[in-house]
């Protein structure tokens, strides 16, 4: 994901790039040192949290593409942004079809009684549920939190449960990512369903992401208010 992304800000002429780091990388020290305007973050759970707390100790914009962050996290960074006007985005899924199947769902939510988000990932991704996951279920409880033909209690085979949505989870080699959101009411179900089978697909966002934050002087979460639906 990191390769491709250097990739296609190296092929756009509006962003020139100054430094490229690893895990093992002393983050604070290359930040002092190359003064970057924007800085995007597509490493792992384990330690995006950290980085998030040495970005806030500088003024450099940044843009999050790890999941991780609990939402308590993540209003906690929003009030620091806000303090310091610092520019930041959280984004659960650079895929612009992802994005879609979030408002789609979002505005779905009103007309169904039960809803059950199933997230496939490929065997290596170590966080379950997933961020987009979890971004998803939040949006949903935005648009409704009543769901009167749901169980919303944990049960066998329904055991998590984000924002009141439940989620199933699947890791196995031979997915890269994929989501359906699947409502239901009497006499019939709605699926919305996403698959990304080439990581090529995140580029559109990533491009997007990194223009959209420089206008920015607060965090936003998700993509969608850059994406004109009309």
């Amino acid at each position: 994901m990191g390769a491709l992304a250097v990739l296609a800000l190296e092929q756009n002429k509006k962003f020139h790039i100054v430094a490229k780091l690893g895990r093992h990388d002393d983050l604070s020290h290359h930040i002092k040192t190359h003064q970057p305007e924007l800085i995007l973050d597509l490493t792992t759970a384990d330690c995006v949290k950290d980085n998030c707390e040495t970005y806030l100790t500088h003024t450099s914009r940044f843009v999050i593409g790890a999941s991780g962050l609990t939402n308590q996290d993540i209003e906690r960074l929003a009030l620091r942004c806000l303090e310091k006007k610092q520019g930041a985005l959280i984004v659960p899924n650079f895929s612009i079809a992802a994005v879609l199947c979030m408002e789609f769902a979002q505005k779905a939510a009103k007309w169904f009684d039960a809803v059950d988000i199933i997230e496939m990932h490929h065997h290596l991704k170590k966080d379950a549920p997933s961020g987009t996951a979890r971004h998803t279920a939040h949006v949903i409880n935005q648009a409704k939190q009543d769901w009167p033909m749901m169980h919303q209690t944990p049960q066998l085979g329904r055991e998590t449960f984000i924002d009141g949505i439940p989620i199933h989870s699947v890791r196995m080699p031979g997915i890269l990512a994929m989501q359906q959101v699947m409502f239901g009411q009497p006499g019939e179900t709605f699926t919305i369903s996403h698959q990304t089978i080439d990581r090529q697909a995140y580029m559109p966002g990533i491009l997007l992401a990194c223009e959209a934050v420089m206008q920015l002087q607060h965090l936003v979460c998700g993509l969608s208010s850059f994406i004109d639906l009309d």
